[in-house]
């Protein structure tokens, strides 16, 4: 009798829970309907406003800078009027955004993309924007990186190898050859590749080395319509007794595939070397191109579109100040040209502070630039500007 009356019991106090349970239940979806849908409308609208992953298999990273400068010259071929300008320094390092994602495939093997937009307010109406990059990326641990798509050539910054500096690489001339026809004039001479669509392979890393090649269809600033261009490129980085060393040399040939005289080769390269402690920098840099099938590397003989330059630069970076790194650099170029017999050449002097807390940076530049053309006076540009990153 006892047992049956704790049966009894046992089945009360589990349907009393039961009954508890259900209506509770009850209460809280009445309540749901009642209190949540603010809260439901409030995350659709943080979804509508947030940047979210496509998938959960490819990480999704956002970044980008913008860039602004203010460029000076006396250049009396731009009116006066003229002479002072805003730009997005896209011949320095322009205001850009970009995405790029990975996604581990096993222990060796990962696939990814790139994708980056550049923006140049400096273009008149409502700017310009341009395509820098739309790659998919392929990398082996063991084999190495393959890159497909629109992207950065073997050869590419090739001659701007810089562990330290305030001005832009040797060769790229900044928003000075942007904004002043002269100074674009005798500095108008590239050495480096580009970016363009093709493919790119870069092997591991081995002892501070690393090898670049690449196939590369279309249209660059150093190639023609319709061309084909082979790359190759060897890169060095690596420190020693607390000095750093960094050095690159590249191939580059494009063959005109609607006439045999329009092929180019270049040979170019540069090297830089730090003191660690001191912040003492020393960078240099050569290039070399050949137009025609009787370039450098071809039979005897030349043609008369070739020509050549060197630069060099050195200066000091240091942390004398709480709010990041000061760069202080002065340089020189010097080009020669078959087509035009002449030497153009610039010097230059500039400062830059990195401002660590703001991931941002600020600049004062001053260039001038003689096309040793009969007629043509200096010409004198003053860039001051600032870079946020994100």
């Amino acid at each position: 009798m006892i047992g049956g009356l704790m049966k009894m019991t046992s089945r009360l106090t589990i349907a009393t829970a039961f009954a508890a349970f259900a209506t509770t239940g009850a209460m809280a979806a009445d309540l749901g309907g009642n209190c949540c849908a603010d809260l439901e409308e409030r995350v659709a609208e943080l979804e509508a406003t947030t940047a979210r992953k496509g998938n959960r298999m490819q990480s999704l990273t956002i970044y980008g800078q913008v860039a602004k400068g203010i460029v000076i010259h006396d250049d009396a071929d731009v009116t006066a009027s003229n002479r002072a300008t805003i730009r997005d320094m896209n011949g320095r390092s322009g205001t850009r955004f970009g995405f790029k994602g990975n996604a581990k495939i096993n222990s060796d093997l990962s696939a990814g993309f790139l994708i980056e937009i550049g923006v140049d307010n400096s273009q008149p109406i409502h700017g310009a924007s341009s395509s820098r990059f739309s790659q998919v990326i392929i990398t082996s641990k063991r084999m190495g990186t393959v890159k497909i798509g629109q992207g950065s050539q073997a050869t590419d910054g090739i001659t701007e190898i810089k562990l330290g500096g305030a001005l832009s690489g040797l060769f790229s001339g900044g928003e000075s050859v942007d904004a002043s026809p002269t100074a674009a004039t005798a500095h108008n001479n590239s050495f480096d590749g580009g970016r363009q669509t093709g493919v790119t392979y870069s092997s591991p890393e081995m002892a501070g080395f690393v090898f670049y090649s690449g196939w590369y269809n279309g249209t660059n600033q150093n190639t023609v319509n319709n061309a084909t261009t082979y790359q190759a490129a060897l890169r060095f980085a690596n420190e020693f007794n607390g000095v750093r060393i960094a050095a690159g040399v590249g191939y580059s040939r494009t063959e005109q595939l609607t006439g045999l005289n329009a092929d180019q080769e270049i040979f170019s390269g540069s090297a830089s070397i730090m003191h660690v402690a001191s912040g003492l920098f020393l960078n240099g840099a050569y290039g070399d191109v050949q137009n025609g099938i009787t370039g450098r590397f071809g039979a005897a003989g030349g043609s008369t579109n070739d020509y050549d330059g060197w630069g060099i630069s050195g200066g000091i970076a240091r942390k004398w100040l709480p709010l990041g790194k000061t760069s202080i650099e002065i340089r020189y170029t010097d080009f020669e040209s078959a087509t035009q017999n002449v030497n153009p050449h610039s010097y230059g002097v500039g400062i830059s502070q990195n401002i660590d807390a703001a991931a941002m940076d600020v600049y004062l530049l001053w260039e001038n630039y003689d096309t040793d053309i009969v007629g043509t006076e200096d010409v004198n540009v003053v860039s001051v500007g600032t870079r946020v990153r994100f």
